[in-house]
């Protein structure tokens, strides 16, 4: 008599197969929260969560449905175009699908993103062509991390492509939350691993070995639970307080190709939070001038209830500035200019330039109304020992000159122009507080001494919209940002 045993196919294993699946959707939409350290607001979790969920969704249908790899592919890439045409252009689509609207938006904020991606710095503002970039880079990582995990039967190359874009956002991300979303994507990572192991001994266990074979899963899920917990544990609370552990990195990822030093992108066009608080003590330019004064990089005048921007155009700068300096700006002042670790498009100057002189090394364009000088070639950067000179033309106006000054009748609008839906409460307050004030000066100083009262505190959230002004107006508490543009707009 001849006995036959027979193995329980692997494909006819669910018992924890959908434990695991749920441990692998998991590292992505902890991935997906680490964006936090690169948006500074939270706009972005709706879109990127619900990309993780049906990207891999989808490529579990695909693999139940038992589809060929190649058939598989073809579904996820028409999932991929469908969802985030929904999720982002929804107006532009035609019952749930793209059209060449939607085709034409999507190019438009990918050059978008493309173009800022090397000008600005976390937390930035969570602009469509950042978060479709983002969707379509977690899209992509989902579908590898499934077909690696439950194709292959591959744990570890599963976690690879969640851990790439991890460690990617990381290496750009502001250092805020960094501790959070480590711990959140390491817990994630080790619920996959123990789940997916208990799944794969489970489908290959033998039906008459079926008793041995669930002792077994369930040891490798107690065991693994138990070293994970205690070295998750062990690394939020005993890593930070290791020996070394706050020294300077051997090798910082951050400044690699960037030579030698830490180098700072000034965005003037997102919030100033990160750029104030957590960058490095840093010598970003050094400039020989003939007194002290203040630099710049550029004015932002418009305001539209979300943020200060400047939409301006510029034009080739060649040696005397067409600039708008009014006939009591006598006094020239001569600076030359030496990068060290400033990055972006920018160079700074005294208010007001009147010439620039970089000696035929580069070339550089000029803004009249905001008197910005940036770099012609935008896709370059600002590099360590670039020089220039400047010649500005410094204000000297006496006391008597500003209290009698008045708002001149050519004023671009730009410069005056509140939102519609500006805070009621911010303007009730200003016209309290200047209340008996006749001129512009005796306005401004009324304002200053207003906000006097106010603390100064770094440790507060964000941001400098119409909700964090009445905020900070409620709280009489915040930073520099959040002073500055509620006095700019009262």
């Amino acid at each position: 008599m001849t006995t036959t045993t027979v193995a329980r196919p692997r494909s006819a294993s669910v018992g924890l197969l959908p434990l695991s699946e749920i441990g692998l959707t998991a590292t992505g939409i902890a991935v997906a929260l680490s964006f936090v350290r690169v948006f500074e607001d939270t706009g972005f979790v709706r879109p990127l969560v619900a990309t993780v969920v049906a990207s891999h969704a989808l490529a579990v249908i695909a693999r139940r449905l038992g589809v060929t790899l190649s058939v598989s592919v073809l579904m996820s890439a028409a999932g991929l175009l469908v969802s985030q045409s929904l999720l982002y252009y929804g107006d532009t689509t035609r019952f749930g699908l793209p059209t060449a609207a939607t085709r034409t938006q999507i190019e438009a904020d990918l050059r978008e993103a493309w173009t800022l991606f090397g000008n600005i710095s976390a937390p930035v503002e969570s602009i469509t062509g950042f978060l479709l970039a983002s969707s379509l880079a977690l899209w992509i990582v989902m579908f590898l991390a499934d077909w690696a995990a439950f194709r292959l039967r591959s744990g570890f190359e599963a976690i690879l492509p969640t851990g790439v874009v991890f460690i990617f956002v990381s290496l750009f991300a502001a250092d805020q939350r960094r501790l959070l979303v480590t711990a959140l994507f390491a817990a994630s990572v080790l619920f996959f691993i123990i789940a997916h192991r208990a799944s794969t001994l489970e489908s290959v266990s033998s039906s008459w070995l079926g008793a041995t074979a669930r002792r077994g899963t369930q040891a490798v899920l107690a065991s693994g639970a138990a070293i994970a917990l205690v070295a998750l544990l062990f690394g939020l609370i005993a890593g930070p307080r290791l020996p070394g552990a706050d020294d300077v990195a051997i090798i910082d990822l951050e400044t690699v190709g960037d030579g030698p030093g830490t180098r700072v992108a000034l965005n003037p066009l997102v919030g100033i939070q990160a750029q104030l608080v957590d960058l490095p003590n840093t010598v970003v330019f050094t400039v020989r001038a003939d007194q002290p004064t203040y630099w710049k990089v550029t004015s932002l005048p418009s305001f539209n209830g979300r943020e200060f921007t400047a939409n301006e155009s510029f034009s080739k700068a060649e040696g005397e500035l067409d600039n708008r300096a009014s006939d009591t700006i006598t006094t020239p002042l001569e600076q030359e200019f030496v990068i060290e670790g400033l990055a972006g498009e920018w160079l700074p100057a005294a208010h007001e330039p009147q010439a620039v002189d970089t000696d035929g090394e580069f070339e550089v364009n000029w803004n009249p109304n905001i008197s910005s000088l940036i770099l012609r070639d935008r896709n370059t950067s600002v590099s360590p020992g670039l020089n220039y000179k400047v010649t500005s033309a410094i204000t000297q106006h006496s006391l008597d000159q500003i209290q009698n000054a008045s708002v001149p009748s050519d004023v671009d609008d730009v410069f005056l122009e509140l939102p519609d839906d500006f805070s009621e409460k911010a303007e009730q307050i200003a016209r309290e507080v200047t209340v008996g004030a006749t001129t512009p000066y005796e306005q401004a100083l009324a304002l200053q001494n207003y906000f006097l009262a106010f603390d100064y505190d770094i440790n507060v959230a964000a941001g400098h919209d119409i909700s964090r002004i009445d905020q900070f107006l409620d709280a009489r508490v915040g930073y520099c940002e959040q002073f500055s543009t509620a006095f700019a707009a009262m």
